[in-house]
């Protein structure tokens, strides 16, 4: 499986240290695994493989750590009170999802 992105991608995202991220290594891992299949299938979708190297592969570096910091962030969403985490986990997955498609579908950036 390829990873599009690293721990410390999504960790930048949503503001661990490095601390933090390594004690969430396991967990934001598996957050790029989803996010890894949710990128090859929109490639698929439109018949493509996905830009794993070259000028647009920091685009599917970009796109992966949003989603995988989302899905993070809706993961860890049952323990946080404040709005905030919710809409933040809303809008990275909006623009990680608005960049694949566009990206898929074009087949550049």
């Amino acid at each position: 499986m390829v990873y599009y992105c690293s721990v410390a991608d999504v960790g930048s995202r949503i503001g661990l240290d490095s601390a933090q991220r390594s004690r969430a290594e396991s967990r934001i891992i598996r957050q790029i695994r989803h996010a890894a299949i949710a990128i090859d299938q929109a490639f698929l979708e439109y018949g493509r493989d996905a830009v794993q190297q070259g000028e647009f592969a920091h685009v599917l570096r970009e796109i992966c750590a949003d989603l995988a910091a989302s899905m993070y962030l809706e993961d860890e969403g049952t323990h946080q009170t404040g709005a905030d985490g919710g809409l933040r986990g809303k809008s990275l997955r909006d623009r990680g999802n608005h960049c694949l498609q566009r990206l898929a579908h074009l087949g550049k950036a």
